[in-house]
């Protein structure tokens, strides 16, 4: 919606945020924070001024020959997503290459301990119109298990022979993990539910131990971690971009005498973290103190 359609209540709270924006700017150049770049402060303003007030969409979204031309379609991914013809998807165009980097080693299959490949089991969180189930299954092939959950009973509509729907809170515990019992595991986790702060921990907190091992637990859009509306802020606790940086002091755990931040067991704890705009992607795999390797030249020559 465009400014000229915004209620009076909704101008008086956009022009608010953007005064208590520019007071925190103010406070924090008197603390003696490094000043924002003036190259950053206007890609900044250019974001806001077709945004508008919190609404990441809309007036943003490109077109299709647009997101061609800004390499959209350069992945695989990319290239199903621009020729999708079925049920509505959303997707941030630099998720795209996201979950090729990601996700892309998986279309062959998920790998055994013994090297060898099994199909792919997916979990969905927040299925909305369906869109996003169809492109995960033609990216993964008809081998892939492909799973999605949503509070809304509408989803249930969905009647896709070779998608599996189930409707329920991404917070319950007992849900979460009976459809993991009916799916008999689960590799990847991809987190696009309500992005409440606390439903994405509550969601993590049950499926990440889950998780097989060398699997990869996502959540995207991590920019309402910074958005009172959905639990977020600045550096405010609690929210999932602050979680994770707790996972990575944990990761961290042999250099520090430090509670954990989360939850890590010896066999579900996080090799790796990977963080995108708007995205992390957390990788599972046991607990392994690290090894130095030392290479003595000397007696490397001698033998």
């Amino acid at each position: 919606m465009g400014r000229r359609g915004r209620s009076g209540g909704a101008r008086i709270s956009y022009r608010f945020t953007r005064a208590c924006r520019a007071a925190t700017s103010m406070l924090r150049r008197l603390a003696g924070a490094r000043p924002v770049d003036p190259a950053i402060a206007a890609l900044r303003a250019e974001y806001w001024k077709v945004a508008g007030y919190q609404k990441p969409g809309g007036a943003i979204a490109m077109s299709h020959d647009e997101a061609r031309a800004a390499g959209v379609g350069d992945s695989e991914i990319g290239a199903l997503y621009l020729g999708h013809r079925g049920r509505h998807v959303d997707k941030w165009a630099h998720y795209l290459g996201a979950y090729e980097e990601q996700l892309g080693p998986f279309r062959r299959g998920f790998p055994n301990r013994d090297g060898s490949l099994r199909p792919l089991r997916i979990l969905e969180i927040g299925v909305y119109k369906g869109g996003s189930l169809q492109l995960w299954r033609r990216y993964f092939g008809a081998q892939a298990s492909v799973w999605g959950i949503d509070a809304d009973p509408a989803c249930s509509a969905i009647d896709d022979p070779d998608l599996e729907i189930r409707i329920g809170s991404q917070q319950d515990r007992r849900f979460l993990e009976g459809v993991v019992d009916e799916m008999g595991g689960v590799d990847v986790v991809i987190d696009d539910g309500s992005h409440q702060a606390d439903h994405q921990r509550a969601s993590f907190e049950v499926l990440f131990p889950l998780l097989s091992e060398g699997g990869i637990y996502a959540v995207e859009d991590l920019h309402t971690s910074y958005w009172r509306r959905y639990g977020g802020g600045y550096r405010r606790p609690g929210t999932f971009i602050e979680f994770a940086k707790g996972i990575i002091d944990d990761m961290h755990l042999w250099y520090h005498d430090e509670p954990l931040e989360s939850f890590f067991e010896a066999a579900s704890a996080a090799s790796r973290v990977t963080l995108y705009d708007s995205m992390v992607f957390v990788r599972k795999a046991p607990l392994r103190p690290p090894r130095r390797g030392v290479l003595d030249r000397e007696r490397f020559t001698r033998e």
